[in-house]
């Protein structure tokens, strides 16, 4: 028997090094796993407010309702209104488990195989697997390191194609940390105007802008094209093995009934999501008493990273505004590697450093970078940097 072409197409780069990280590891060494966007695996808690809630909810034994909760439901209809101004009515919201299965559920609901999808480069790789796994042909635009890693206006006009079915924004952005300027959106609202597509935003990190004021929610700056977008409480609410993501319609012209629907269709299929994490996370939805002192925390931890990075002659950065990711380019015209894959294998085996390597992201800009995730405190984050450095020593041409 083989494996269906449909799955054999998928990769995710995220997790793609684990098992050689599993053998360096069998061999008695310590890894420093700086991969996976994971706050609890290090020094953080999700609120106490939502592990009581759970806690109470695990004994009343809920029955599901397929597109989410109401009591969620209409805790998202606060938190969205208190953090964006938006009034979303209950039926333009769909909880997921996580945000991930919505990716699919949503691109599903607007293509057939053969349509084409606009996605960034660099990209969050779950985008490229949904894709490939559902036919689609993937596009890419080209997302601008010298500046700050802004989306390239001119690269999406030049990628659009008839039957392109959505353009996907990462904003704030995995891998890079970039938070897009009002002007670029507003261009990129004008510029796929003609094309009848929707924009998909996902913004499940516009809570964790280090510097504050930058992020501006799509549909607050693009107001007349359809756009969905997709937050959840992995990442704010420090609870990513919880599973809960959400997806909101914002439907000006009311073009996106039947797509959304069918996006509804796919939760039934599936039932529901867990309901008792679904009440927990209801409870602690407009409570975020504990964000000055994470993003406090995740500021210091990523100026160790930037000023390593900067130490450090073969590297570069443009330092991340939100989230906890770093995006570094990596020199390697004086180096011993092939390409960044290369580089970061090797740093896995000899110096025993797990970063995700930047071609896993983009098949262009992404390539000659690596993804670092800064959730680690400070002295494992100048573990790492030191180790690096000595790497990229060791490894001189």
């Amino acid at each position: 028997m083989k494996m269906s072409d449909r799955v054999s197409s998928i990769k995710y780069a995220i997790r793609d090094l684990l098992p050689i990280a599993e053998e360096v590891a069998s061999k008695g060494h310590e890894i420093i796993k700086l991969n996976i966007g994971d706050p609890i695996r290090f020094d953080y808690e999700i609120p106490a407010i939502m592990q009581k809630a759970l806690i109470e909810a695990v004994s009343k034994g809920f029955c599901g309702r397929s597109e989410g909760e109401l009591e969620l439901i209409k805790a998202i209809q606060a938190k969205e209104k208190m953090f964006n101004g938006f009034d979303i009515a209950k039926e333009n919201i769909l909880v997921g488990s996580g945000v991930s299965e919505l990716i699919s559920f949503t691109l599903a609901a607007l293509s057939d195989p053969g349509d084409r999808v606009l996605l960034p480069d660099p990209c969050y790789p779950a985008y490229q697997g949904v894709a490939n796994f559902l036919g689609l042909t993937i596009d890419y635009y080209s997302c601008d390191e010298a500046n700050d890693w802004q989306p390239n206006v001119d690269s999406i006009k030049e990628n659009l194609h008839d039957n392109t079915k959505a353009l996907v924004l990462i904003n704030p952005n995995n891998p890079t940390g970039a938070v897009y300027s009002p002007r670029v959106l507003k261009e990129i609202g004008d510029a796929i105007a003609p094309y009848n597509i929707p924009i998909i935003s996902d913004e499940i990190y516009d809570l964790l802008t280090i510097e504050k004021g930058l992020f501006h929610s799509t549909p607050n700056v693009i107001k007349d094209i359809p756009i969905i977008r997709y937050n959840g409480f992995s990442k704010v609410y420090l609870a990513p093995g919880w599973r809960v993501g959400y997806a909101t319609l914002h439907d000006p012209n009311g073009e996106m009934k039947e797509p959304w629907e069918g996006a509804a269709k796919m939760t039934r299929v599936r039932l529901s999501s867990c309901t008792p994490i679904q009440h927990a996370c209801a409870a602690g939805a407009t409570n975020i008493d504990h964000l000055p002192s994470l993003l406090e925390k995740i500021e210091k931890r990523r100026n160790v990273v930037v000023n390593g990075v900067n130490d450090i002659e073969e590297l570069s950065i443009v330092s991340p505004k939100a989230a906890f990711y770093s995006f570094p380019r990596i020199d390697l015209s004086n180096l011993n590697f092939k390409d960044d894959q290369e580089f970061v294998i090797g740093l896995l085996k000899e110096e025993h450093v797990l970063l995700v390597h930047g071609s896993g992201f983009g098949p262009k800009e992404g390539k000659d970078h690596f993804r670092l995730v800064y959730l680690a405190n400070e002295e494992i984050l100048s573990d790492a940097m030191e180790k690096i450095k000595r790497f990229i020593i060791k490894n001189r041409v």
